[in-house]
């Protein structure tokens, strides 16, 4: 994760608005101040660099993991509906990148998933997760090249189908395809780049 960080950080301002380490320093209510910070932030994408409990039998105990603080889907589920009920107009241009173990895994011994919580109840115009556990070295190299075609290209589908092309056909490694989009693959950003250093 700390190559991931230090990505972001070297396009921070140009592409990217970094917060590193978040909410570790923070001493306050977790859930809270992340519900508050998706709320008021229209980026066009918000990326998570974590860890998750998408264990089947959590339920809404299923929880996001930032440093040594977790955060469990309940809390941000309540935090969000006392802070902002019409929180689908604010994040309804807003694509997440949950790049995290499981994030996008969906089973039917539980009817609450990352996927549901954020599209349904948050508002989000897509969402982009893994459907089992991912090596954190192969998460950031996956998020550096999915960022380069599609800061390049716009083209969101195109961006996430090429990258997993990139890692299969280039480097004989099939991880990529644990990567899921909940979304129309024909979401486009509203601004592209010339080129995304590696």
């Amino acid at each position: 994760m700390p190559d991931e960080i230090k990505f972001f950080e070297e396009h921070n301002k140009k592409h990217f608005t970094v917060r590193t380490r978040w909410p570790e320093s923070y001493t306050g209510n977790a859930a809270e101040k992340l519900t508050t910070e998706l709320l008021e932030n229209n980026s066009q994408v918000h990326h998570f660099i974590s860890h998750c409990d998408s264990s089947p039998k959590a339920d809404w105990r299923k929880s996001l993991q930032f440093g040594r603080k977790n955060i469990k889907l309940s809390k941000l589920k309540a935090y969000h509906f006392e802070k902002d009920e019409n929180s689908h107009d604010k994040l309804k241009n807003t694509l997440l990148f949950l790049n995290n173990c499981g994030s996008a895994s969906i089973t039917p011994l539980t009817s609450v998933n990352f996927p549901q919580l954020f599209i349904e109840k948050f508002g989000y115009k897509g969402f982009i997760g893994t459907e089992h556990d991912i090596p954190d070295n192969f998460a950031c190299q996956f998020a550096k090249v999915f960022y380069a075609y599609f800061l390049k290209q716009g083209h969101l589908g195109m961006g996430l189908f090429r990258t997993r092309w990139f890692f299969a056909k280039t480097h004989h490694n099939p991880l990529g395809l644990f990567y899921t989009l909940y979304a129309n693959p024909d979401i486009r950003l509203s601004r592209t780049v010339d080129s995304v250093n590696l």
